[in-house]
Order: C-alpha cells, then structure tokens, then sequence
C-alpha cells in the first residue's frame, strides 16, 4: 500500500474546511494510507481523524535551521510518498517542495500553483473561496470530489436565492413562505450536523443557526468534538456563545412564564380583567402635549408598554408595525407607553422602527411608571386589547395571536 501526503497549516477556518477535502481524498485513494503535515495547534484536532492513517507534526522553525530541515526530511523520506496534496499553497510548502521533491509534477505534488488555471494569475485565483480552491486543485489532480461543505453551501445558496425570488402579491403569504423555507432549512441544518458530527468543519456553520435553543442537542455534541480534538481551547468561543444565548432564551422564556403567572395575580387585584374598563391614562407626549387613552375612543385600540432597551418589545415592533398599517384605516390604532428614562433614546428607538402612529407618551421615570403601575405591569412587552367603547377585550396578544383577535372585532 502506498502513502499519500497531504500538508496543511493556516487558519482554523481554513482547517475546518480542509476537512472535508481531507475525506475526499481519502474516499477517492482508498488503497492508500493517508499521512497529514500540519503544525501543533492542530495536531491534535487530526489524531484521531478517521480518514488519516498518521498525523506528522511540522514545528514551522526557521528555513536556516539546518538539523531541523534535515531531520522533517528524513521523516518525510521514510513514507516514501507517491503524492502530495499541498492545500496551504504557502511560499514554505513551495520551499518544501524545492528541498523534497525537486522534480515533482503536477501529479506527484499538488497546489495552486501547480494547478492554476491558464486565464489566471495566482494572486486572482487566491481570490476565490477556500472550498472552490479545493475543488479546482483536486479536480485538476485527478481527484473527483465531494467536498463535505461544498454541497452544503451549494444548498444554502440555493435556499437564499428560493427566499429572495418570493413572488405574491399578499404580504402575508410572502412572510408565511418565507418561514416555512427557513424552518425546512434549519431542519436540514440539524440533520447536516447529526450525520458529520465527528467533523471540525461544523464550527463553520454556528453562524446558520437562527436559534440556539432549538439546536442545545447539536450545539453539545460539536461542543464535545472541539473539546477532544483541539488543542487551544480558545476555539470554543464561538459554541459557549451559542450555547449560553441558548441557555439565556431558555432562562427568558421561564422568567416570561412567571412573569405572565404574576401579572394574572397583579391584574385580579387591580380589578382589571377582560371585560373590564380601560383604566385611564392621561400623560405626555415628546412635545408635552397630553394624551389621554380615552381621546382615542370609537377606535380599537393596542395598549403597549415597551421600551427602548427590551430587546423583545424591539422583536415584536415590526408585527406591530405591519398590522397598524394593515388595519389603520379600519379605525385600529395603538397607544404606546414607554419605560424609557433618556427621551434621546425614546423617539430614536420610534424613528428606527418606523413606529408612526402618533400616540407615544413616557413619563420617562423606567418601571416608576404611573401607568405601568395602574395596569400591574411587571415585564414588557406587555399589551391591551380595547375596544372602541373602551373595554378592555384581551391581553398580551403578539403576532397571529393579534391579527386573529383583531379580524374578529373589526
């Protein structure tokens, strides 16, 4: 059985990727045993790699270091390689080739500059992205490829082009595709990991997850892979900070869950339940001028307390935002309270949510709210449904949940 050499060094991005070139190679030499030359902070990582038969450890000292360029080559020599695969493509693996194989073909040694394209200059084909650089290097070699990522990225391509070319007239239909495209794609994105989950590459894809909460299970085990096959720990930055945003949404929704159960307790005490009268709100807004909730009857109307800082108040806006001007014209319109302290920040957080209506009012005092404190409000978002008579018809409606309520009283 002969040997195969494959070198590679450069970056953890670079490494991840080189991963799935690494399987190519392997699945397309099968009768071959396959050597990788990369350097200690990722020695480790390819030990225990499946598709390599032994990793040898490149210690990247000076070119003038005579004992050491004689001792790498006397353990290159050994091998007896009948090919290279030089996917740095670095003026050292240039220079190792010089010293180790002088007549080397593009055959025997592999590389970009080996193998690069006739209409092009190295430094135009350096250009292109590290998975097609891959490709055109073992596809010139003789090697016909699969690269792991490469159909992945092919597909996620794909899955941008299907959502940028929505075609429907009904804004709605379009938000409604749209989502059921994405949830199909984060499903295929859990399954991709499930299936490769032995494989670094997977770090290149934490930036596709939309929800970390959904993905706890994943986010675990590439977690564990990363922890076994790196040697510099500092690659684990990226999954703890997924991993915590998805331990913060599990923590958010659990305090949004007591909160609502307190809120149920505040709200029976205050007398204030669906069916009830609208207690009366009556403060400024950003030019002084008051504002009373009951100047706003004979229109249904969105009582919302919000802020400029809450980060879930800022999610919800565009929902609030679309079916305002969906439904302004049939006598709907929102009243909105908020917990800001700084007035700056207030009408800049108005300005980039494009919140147009024209009832905002603060008292600018945070959670010393007199009308936070009339309406029990003990988290925000927090909303009220009432209708044109001033009663109030329901409570923390959000989404489809209030375009519903709304297509039945309107």
């Amino acid at each position: 059985m002969s040997n195969i050499l494959i070198i590679k060094h450069g970056s953890l991005g670079d490494i991840a990727q080189a991963s799935g070139a690494i399987q190519d190679i392997s699945e397309f030499h099968k009768d071959h045993d396959i050597y990788l030359l990369t350097t200690k902070p990722y020695f480790e990582l390819f030990k225990s790699n499946p598709h390599l038969k032994a990793v040898i450890l490149d210690k990247r000292l000076s070119r003038f270091n005579l004992i050491y360029l004689f001792t790498l080559m006397r353990v290159i020599k050994k091998y007896k390689f009948i090919k290279v695969f030089d996917l740095q493509n670095s003026s050292r693996t240039s220079f190792y080739k010089r010293i180790l194989f002088p007549n080397a073909n593009h055959i025997i040694w592999s590389s970009s500059d080996t193998t690069l394209p006739k209409d092009k200059s190295k430094l135009e084909f350096d250009k292109n992205p590290v998975l097609d650089r891959f490709k055109h290097q073992l596809e010139v070699s003789g090697d016909s490829n699969n690269i792991l990522l490469q159909n992945h990225f092919k597909y996620r391509n794909e899955v941008i082009s299907e959502i940028q070319n929505i075609v429907s007239s009904n804004e709605e239909e379009k938000i409604t595709l749209r989502n059921k495209i994405i949830v199909d794609y984060q499903n295929y994105l859990r399954e991709f990991i499930n299936q490769n989950s032995e494989s670094p590459s997977l770090i290149m894809l934490l930036g596709e997850i939309q929800n970390p909460m959904d993905f706890k299970d994943e986010l675990a085990l590439i977690k564990d892979v990363i922890i076994k096959k790196f040697e510099n720990q500092k690659y684990l930055g990226e999954v703890n900070k997924a991993i915590e945003n998805a331990k913060q949404q599990e923590k958010f929704l659990e305090e949004q869950k007591t909160r609502y159960e307190q809120d149920k307790e505040q709200l029976k005490n205050l007398g204030i339940k669906i069916g009830s009268k609208a207690p009366e709100i009556s403060i400024q807004d950003a030019n002084g001028k008051i504002i009373k909730l009951s100047s706003l009857r004979g229109n249904v109307v969105l009582l919302d307390f919000w802020a400029s800082w809450c980060r879930p108040c800022r999610i919800e806006n565009p929902n609030v935002v679309r079916l305002y001007n969906k439904y302004k014209n049939q006598n709907f319109t929102v009243y909105s309270v908020s917990f800001d302290q700084q007035k700056e920040k207030w009408l800049n957080a108005i300005k980039q949510d494009q919140l147009t209506w024209p009832n905002h009012v603060s008292e600018l005092t945070g959670w010393k709210s007199t009308p936070g404190e009339k309406y029990g409000v003990t988290s925000i978002p927090k909303t009220f449904l009432i209708d044109k008579n001033g009663i109030i018809i329901d409570y923390d409606l959000r989404g489809k949940a209030l375009e519903k309520k709304l297509l039945e009283i309107l």
